[in-house]
């Protein structure tokens, strides 16, 4: 027999793979926090209220009297107060003895007039409107306040000649206005003035006179004219 050679050993096992690493231990649970127990109310349950209304005020304490003044021998003024005398201004207030009253009612004022708006005038000069003129030249002839006479009014009588006098003496009269729109425009283009500037004061009826061998009446005519 022919002599065979051994056979080969097998080749020796692998070594195991290592194990994996053993997990990390977990974290304890916690606990939920104990709470007490709901224990129910016993009885009924108060449901919360409105508030109480707001007190009453307390009443009011019944007034005494005013005291009253001591008596006032004279009179008493609009305060009250007794006054030494009887005389009162305008503001009904004691005007004391040694002191008057002004013509406006002002005590110990110095107001002598009253002029045509009411105004108090210290002095006692108006102007032809009725004002008090304060100015120290004073009034001039025109009746105006520290004027220079340069304006004036000036009045004029005249003897007017008219065929008839009728209805002259009645102002309401038709004749009597006739008669005097004639005149105004006859004496204000003889003068050279406006109508408005004429003023008739009197118109009298006079007598029967002859011019010219022609009958006549005369009318005497009294009129202001206002020049500037």
């Amino acid at each position: 027999s022919r002599c065979e050679p051994p056979a080969p050993s097998p080749p020796p096992p692998s070594p195991p793979p290592p194990s994996p690493p053993p997990p990390s231990p977990s974290p304890p649970p916690i606990p939920p926090p104990s709470l007490p127990p709901l224990v129910p109310p016993s009885g009924p349950v108060a449901l919360p209220s409105s508030p109480p209304p707001a007190p009453s005020p307390p009443p009011n304490p019944p007034s005494s009297p005013p005291p009253q003044p001591a008596s006032c021998p004279v009179i008493r003024d609009a305060s009250g107060g007794c006054c030494g005398t009887t005389t009162l201004d305008t503001d009904g207030m004691c005007c004391d003895a040694g002191r008057a009253l002004d013509v406006c009612g002002v005590c110990g004022g110095s107001a002598v007039l009253v002029d045509i708006s009411g105004a108090c005038c210290d002095v006692n000069v108006t102007d032809a409107a009725g004002f008090c003129c304060t100015h120290s030249s004073g009034v001039d002839d025109c009746g105006v306040c520290g004027g220079d006479a340069s304006s004036c009014s000036k009045i004029i009588s005249l003897i007017y000649s008219v065929d008839s006098t009728d209805g002259l003496n009645n102002q309401d009269s038709e004749e009597y206005n006739t008669f005097l729109s004639v005149f105004v425009n006859d004496i204000a283009g003889k003068l050279g003035v406006q109508t408005d500037q004429i003023t008739v004061l009197v118109i009298s009826p006079g007598a029967r006179h002859h011019r010219h061998l022609l009958q006549q009446m005369s009318v005497l005519v009294q009129f202001q004219v206002v020049t500037t």
